[in-house]
């Protein structure tokens, strides 16, 4: 499997609709880091629990429009169906073998803070 097939699954299982956090977490190394603008984690299992802070099931929605990927690196550009509506991201992926080792997200938060 290559990396860009991790990727691919895992946006199919965490962005297909109500996902559970820990449906993820074998596509994590253990030391897995995140860094976002909203959140930061420093463990699978710490980024795992935050999501799980959320909700036990999560709706989420993305489209991936592009994915890229060059040796144990992978980015991606991402249309996210949030709840002020369609944020744009790019993801960037570190992995090592064969799990998510770093990732990092990068967008604009403000229409999470949006009101009606």
């Amino acid at each position: 499997m290559t990396h860009l097939d991790i990727i691919m699954e895992y946006f199919e299982r965490f962005f297909s609709g109500t996902s559970h956090p820990e449906d993820i977490r074998h596509y994590l190394a253990d030391d897995f880091t995140f860094t976002g603008p909203l959140m930061n984690a420093e463990s699978a299992d710490d980024y795992i629990l935050q999501l799980k802070a959320m909700g036990d099931e999560l709706e989420m929605y993305a489209e991936v429009r592009s994915l890229l990927g060059s040796d144990d690196v992978v980015a991606a550009l991402v249309d996210f169906q949030g709840p002020g509506g369609t944020i744009t991201y790019a993801q960037w992926f570190t992995l090592r073998e064969g799990k998510i080792s770093s990732l990092e997200v990068v967008y604009d938060p403000r229409s999470f803070f949006a009101s009606d």
